[in-house]
């Protein structure tokens, strides 16, 4: 029988091993740079997205401006309107007897209004519903 001998083995399985242990750390090492190089690119993905929202909130607030400039523009627009119904219906009571029955009393103030107002749906629609809440307006 042939003696088997532990002693000559010992470097060989120490080779084995250490060949072994080299590949778990050679293994290791590129998970480790794996994990690296995909949080750099999530933090790069994130920093994009904060960008875009940043210029997505940036974009909301100046149409929030705007609308609400616009916004105040038609309200003194408005205002003065129902400043100028109220002056025409002050001087329509005035002067009933001038007065004729089929002109209602806002004709007057469309008559007058200027030339930027002309399309303005909004205007035509209230000066209507006006002279239609007053009783002097056409339906049809």
């Amino acid at each position: 029988m042939p003696t088997f001998d532990i002693i000559a083995l010992l470097p060989r399985v120490l080779v084995a091993a250490t060949v072994v242990e080299l590949a778990a750390l050679g293994a290791l090492a590129w998970l480790l740079g794996r994990a690296g190089a995909e949080r750099q690119a999530a933090e790069s993905a994130v920093e994009a997205l904060r960008a875009d929202l940043t210029r997505l909130l940036e974009d909301a607030e100046g149409r929030a401006r705007a609308l609400e400039d616009a916004l105040a523009a038609r309200e003194a627009s408005l205002r003065a309107l129902l400043g100028r119904v109220g002056r025409v219906e002050q001087a329509a009571e005035a002067r009933p007897e001038r007065q004729h029955a089929g002109a209602p009393a806002l004709g007057m103030l469309a008559r007058g209004r200027r030339r930027e107002d002309e399309d303005d749906p909004a205007e035509a629609r209230l000066l209507r519903d006006l002279d239609l809440s007053l009783g002097r307006g056409r339906t049809a």
